[in-house]
């Protein structure tokens, strides 16, 4: 029988996780949630997605960055998330309108169709946002 600690820790887990949900996936959509593991989107570096929003209008990004995260700490190995898939994506925009944090519809030739969340962040340098996805997942073999 798992402690009380446990049930609570688990309890609140899966209350953040409810809480923080993007709303696209909330609206029942088809569209897969990101299909494609971290070296399917390394192998797409400095290529050009689409991005869809809500209201139709589509904006181009690149994909800039794909970096995985692996943590050196020693403790590490024994984290609920240990074996997950950590990784993050920036995207640069090539052309159309800035974007807001939320959930769109992304488009590539390789990697198809899915929703994923991004955040537009500052980067050093640059006149203009670039767009973050952060990633912390279980592995899955069935991913692209």
């Amino acid at each position: 029988m798992k402690t009380r600690r446990q049930f609570l820790l688990n309890c609140s887990t899966l209350a953040l996780a409810a809480g923080v949900l993007p709303t696209g996936l909330l609206a029942g959509s088809s569209r897969p949630v990101v299909a494609g593991s971290f070296e399917s989107f390394r192998a797409q570096v400095g290529s050009t997605f689409r991005v869809a929003s809500r209201a139709g209008a589509s904006v181009r990004v690149e994909l800039v960055e794909a970096r995985e995260w692996v943590s050196q700490h020693p403790q590490a190995q024994l984290a609920l998330d240990a074996q997950h898939e950590k990784f993050s994506l920036l995207f640069r925009p090539v052309a159309g309108s800035a974007l807001t944090q939320d959930t769109y519809e992304f488009s590539h030739a390789e990697l198809g169709g899915f929703l994923m969340f991004i955040v537009p962040v500052k980067v050093a340098g640059s006149d203009h946002f670039h767009y973050e996805a952060i990633f912390n997942r279980p592995r899955t073999e069935s991913l692209v």
